[in-house]
């Protein structure tokens, strides 16, 4: 099964960015702007220059994509991936690498991360199941059956500062 990766990040941040705007766009004009985090910021602007005809294609796009995902995947019950190429983000104020978790929320099937060992810089590593919107049920039972099977190690410290 492929699924447009690039077409599907890029119709969602419109879409997202769209919405944000039209909700908090009034914060790019006044004191409130030296409130924001960059990545909302730029998100706001771009927002600001997206049209609803484009907003409207992005999201016909999404459900597309959606649609095709699904019916590829007919008689697959539970899918096991990674959620990011990496371990945890460092603690640099990012949430990490998004771009593979994208598609998962265009998806809209319940989703599960489980912890899977260390990545070679010493960080968190984890799976990730995902299952057809409505299986929650399942998803989870299948989880709890994987998660007295997932690799031991040992819990990482916080850092001190």
């Amino acid at each position: 099964m492929n699924a447009d990766v690039d077409g599907i990040v890029t119709a969602h941040r419109t879409v997202m960015n769209f919405e944000a705007a039209a909700a908090h766009g009034a914060m790019l004009d006044d004191e409130r702007i030296n409130l924001l985090k960059p990545k909302f910021l730029a998100g706001l602007r771009a927002g600001v220059n997206i049209s609803p005809e484009q907003a409207e294609d992005a999201a016909a796009f999404l459900i597309t994509a959606k649609q095709a995902f699904w019916r590829g995947l007919q008689g697959v019950h539970i899918i096991v991936t990674l959620p990011v190429p990496e371990g945890a983000p460092l603690l640099d104020g990012t949430t990490g690498y998004q771009d593979w978790l994208t598609p998962w929320t265009v998806f809209d099937g319940p989703l599960v991360c489980l912890p899977w060992g260390i990545d070679t810089l010493g960080r968190p590593r984890s799976v990730m199941l995902a299952a057809h919107p409505g299986m929650d049920t399942q998803l989870l039972a299948v989880a709890a059956q994987l998660e007295d099977r997932s690799p031991p190690f040992a819990r990482p410290q916080k850092p001190s500062f």
